[in-house]
């Protein structure tokens, strides 16, 4: 029997509904970003009540989670990531609360990946990351990045290039507009 993508991509399927089955908050929770639990009024003003909560909770969810995080981070966590790692980021992934950008775009490279120059060397505990990323969609409300920056000098092209999260929190990152009044941050 040969294994096919359509096999591995439903095996992988699989694997996340299992995760989220067993690690996702429960319908009607006080984590549940759903709206589903306002059904369980029994009053006109307990239902109105609960309604707007909902609505609030979606629109929170609507403005702060961005597709990178449930269209990229998932499946590279699932790929990639400890236990540990999966666990602190997929529940607030899948409930809204931690939202993701893409650091990848260079004022000199565009978004041609094998010309990127960001460099990151390893050091104690981590990493040192030099040099500058331009239009971040999504930055200023993001909570983590995902990070290209090359790490192997001597290897051409995308082979020299790695793939960092990056949580924006830490100290270290500037963000700069592009010098209009007012302009939000595209420049990292």
């Amino acid at each position: 029997m040969t294994i096919t993508e359509v096999d591995r991509r439903e095996a992988f399927r699989a694997g996340v509904r299992t995760w989220l089955d067993q690690h996702a908050p429960a319908k009607g929770s006080p984590e549940d970003f759903s709206a589903a639990h306002v059904v369980s009024a029994r009053t006109k003003d307990e239902f109105e009540a609960l309604e707007h909560e909902a609505l609030e909770r979606t629109k929170h969810w609507q403005r702060s989670l961005l597709a990178i995080a449930v269209e990229m981070v998932p499946p590279l966590l699932f790929q990639f990531g400890t236990e540990e790692r999966r666990l602190a980021h997929l529940p607030k992934i899948v409930r809204g609360d931690e939202a993701w950008c893409q650091l990848i775009s260079e004022p000199d490279a565009g978004s041609d990946l094998t010309s990127v120059a960001t460099f990151a060397e390893p050091t104690d505990g981590g990493w040192s990351v030099s040099g500058q990323k331009v239009w971040t969609s999504g930055a200023t409300s993001a909570d983590f990045a995902l990070l290209l920056a090359r790490t192997d000098r001597s290897r051409p092209g995308r082979a020299g290039v790695s793939l960092f999260a990056l949580d924006r929190a830490q100290p270290g990152l500037s963000e700069h507009g592009r010098g209009r009044p007012g302009a939000a941050p595209d420049n990292m």
